[in-house]
């Protein structure tokens, strides 16, 4: 059952911001059947930067074990979406329910919006981000020469108002600023001493912001580089005590391929876990279905556009599977 929606949704903290929910064109209607979404005891959302569904798909090679591997254990979608363009609106989005219009074009101010952060509170969340040199820390550090490239724009916990007193204590490096590091969130996992919700972001190319040449001096390509860190990172995730069968892994990018001619909504959403039926998913979806499910699995009111977002039927209803998925395989992963 979907929850009421909270007030206060569309307050400003700051005269030049300004925050919508647009519909996009052709979304599908809202289903009207119930729907029952488990509870989540970890979730796990790992976003990179600026890469397209087809971009994913049009050469295998490039990126093997996220298409040779994951897409065949778990949740997998041709229709997912940004809610629309702007790399650090779209973070705002899938962690606040609402679209920080002026920040298409980076970091423009704070936002006095609820958002999953402070509505799971303190030591509930993290958000690991690769190569941040300090908690918190605000503007560009490292480089893309030495795989260490941090940038401010793609850690959504900075901006937002309710959570300046939290953000020094759990916005924190997800390693050292050495070469593509994550060992404090990989000593964390091995540990199980993670919370409850973990937005993980890779580093410049880790994420497939730009093409990296790496230690061997070969140049890989963005789709590869992030083929590579999921290679690292999910199966320590999977290994971690504190992943059980309640939790989810969410694998998406802020928004499509960016060009000087284009600007594409459409990206990639692969959703891993016990609790989800593996398969393919058409249909639209966005940034705001994603949030609507967390929050639903976490017991957690929804915000603003997550409210009327469709959540993403990736899990048994009343003991049978989702009836949009397409042909559906089994995979017996902790």
């Amino acid at each position: 059952m979907r929850r009421p929606v909270t007030p206060l949704l569309s307050v400003i903290v700051l005269a030049v911001v300004g925050l919508s929910s647009p519909a996009p064109a052709g979304a599908a209607p809202l289903e009207t059947a119930s729907r029952v979404t488990p509870s989540f005891g970890h979730v796990f959302v790992v976003m990179g930067e600026n890469k397209s569904l087809a971009q994913m798909t049009s050469t295998p090679s490039k990126d093997p074990y996220i298409l040779q591997t994951l897409k065949r254990q778990g949740a997998w979608f041709t229709g997912y979406n940004s809610v629309s363009t702007g790399s650090l609106s779209q973070y705002v989005a899938i962690t606040s329910g609402q679209y920080a219009q002026c920040q298409r074009q980076g970091p423009c101010g704070k936002f006095a919006v609820p958002n999953i952060f402070s509505q799971l509170g303190r030591g509930q969340w993290n958000a690991w981000m690769e190569s941040m040199p300090s908690n918190c820390h605000t503007g560009e550090s490292g480089s893309m020469r030495t795989h260490n490239f941090y940038k401010d724009g793609h850690n959504p916990a900075l901006w937002f108002t309710d959570l300046d007193s939290t953000c020094p204590t759990y916005a924190v490096p997800a390693g050292t600023t050495g070469w593509d590091d994550m060992s404090h969130f990989n000593r964390a996992l091995a540990a199980g001493n993670v919370p409850k919700y973990n937005f993980i972001g890779p580093n410049g190319c880790d994420g497939g912001y730009q093409t990296c040449t790496n230690r061997a001096r070969v140049r890989v390509g963005p789709v590869a580089a992030y083929d590579n860190f999921l290679k690292k990172e999910i199966p320590l995730i999977r290994a971690s005590p504190a992943y059980g069968p309640d939790s989810l892994i969410v694998i998406t990018f802020d928004e499509g391929q960016i060009t000087r001619s284009s600007k594409e909504t459409s990206t990639m959403l692969l959703v891993l876990g016990p609790q989800v039926v593996p398969g393919t998913y058409g249909g639209y979806y966005d940034h705001y279905s994603t949030l609507a499910t967390t929050q639903e699995g976490l017991g957690l009111p929804c915000l603003a556009g997550a409210c009327t977002a469709r959540p993403l039927p990736i899990f048994r209803r009343a003991g049978r599977l989702p009836t949009t998925v397409a042909s559906p395989r089994r995979a017996a992963l902790r």
